[in-house]
């Protein structure tokens, strides 16, 4: 089987989810994975499987001049020969962006999709009434397992990021978004410190990506001068991905700070480094944390969200992140994922 991913290298890169999977596949004899956003619009091979992760891309960059009726028709170009189109569900629209062409784009992908994977029953459900001809099927959010295999203690983790060993840490990982969430979780770190000590560990609370307008500086800056003001809220501005291993180990709870969300890459990191995973009741989120029995809380209330704190560091003491760590290794590793995936191209490709 002939697979193209449209994703170019930059997307591959910086964030895991398809790249090691691609590497899993690369132990597959009769699947070969070609990427790239060109070969999407201009290749003349024969394709027998698109698999499109993020349907913005198709229209980005040196793309952005393509219509969304240029994509309509390349896609019924494709069906015409027979290729099948694959999407997986990871977002509904591109996130925060008020650009209509790329948020309408999800929607056509997806409604003219052969089979579309979900990765919880919120956008499988969401999608019977909204695409009813497109099969939906679930594969949970693999893990990381063959990236990340170094486990430090707690000790040597603190160690390493200069925090204090004797100090519990709630840790809330991934880029800030918005101010929105930014607000939202420093109100909730003041509210859980003073009610249980716990302190907020967030490696990227500032993170500069090199193009930060001065707008954006000023406001970092003011934030920067608010937190001297919030010491349970250790903060960074820059990630390196060696240090990971050490911000997990270091702490024992995750926080999901997203408020607009369908899913997070960062509630199946957190349970396979065997934390305790808080986030939204809402999306795909809050099937999974309801599913394994994590706390899940309403955003416009702070008082479920301390509520779900609490929970969360009463399951610390029961073992939970064990529980949660085994059920990953179980049911969402690389290898696992990757055998599922490939049995989806096999059953599309027999119809």
């Amino acid at each position: 089987m002939k697979i193209l991913i449209p994703l170019n290298e930059v997307w591959i890169n910086s964030n895991p989810f398809v790249g090691i999977l691609n590497k899993e596949f690369e132990k597959y004899q009769d699947v070969e994975i070609i990427t790239g956003v060109g070969n999407f619009w201009y290749s003349n091979s024969k394709i027998d499987i698109i698999h499109i992760y993020w349907s913005q891309c198709l229209l980005q960059d040196e793309f952005r001049e393509k219509s969304l009726d240029d994509l309509r028709k390349k896609i019924i170009e494709y069906k015409n020969n027979g290729t099948k189109i694959i999407s997986t569900c990871l977002n509904l629209a591109a996130h925060y962006s008020e650009n209509t062409k790329i948020n309408r784009s999800y929607d056509l992908v997806y409604g003219m999709s052969d089979v579309i994977i979900h990765l919880a029953d919120y956008s499988l459900d969401l999608f019977k009434d909204k695409f009813p001809k497109t099969k939906g099927v679930i594969i949970e959010h693999h893990v990381y397992n063959t990236l990340y295999n170094f486990r430090p203690s707690k000790e040597d983790a603190c160690k390493k990021l200069h925090l204090n060993n004797n100090d519990h840490y709630i840790l809330s990982f991934g880029t800030y978004r918005s101010r929105e969430e930014r607000n939202f979780v420093i109100k909730v770190a003041h509210r859980v410190c003073r009610k249980t000590g716990y302190k907020f560990l967030i490696p990227t609370f500032f993170r500069n990506y090199g193009n930060e307008t001065l707008k954006a500086k000023i406001r970092d800056f003011l934030y920067r001068l608010l937190l001297l003001f919030h010491p349970y809220i250790k903060y960074g501005s820059e990630y390196v991905d060696e240090l990971l291993p050490y911000y997990y180990a270091a702490s024992e709870i995750s926080f999901i700070q997203r408020i607009k969300i369908l899913n997070s890459g960062n509630v199946p990191m957190g349970l396979f480094w065997g934390h305790v995973v808080i986030g939204t009741e809402g999306g795909c989120v809050g099937d999974i944390l309801r599913k394994l029995g994590n706390p899940t809380f309403n955003h416009n209330k702070l008082e479920t969200v301390v509520s779900a704190v609490e929970k969360a560091i009463n399951l610390v003491h029961e073992d939970k992140g064990v529980f949660n760590r085994d059920y990953v290794l179980k049911s969402c590793t690389v290898e696992l994922t990757a055998q599922k995936i490939y049995n989806c191209y096999s059953e599309c490709m027999c119809h």
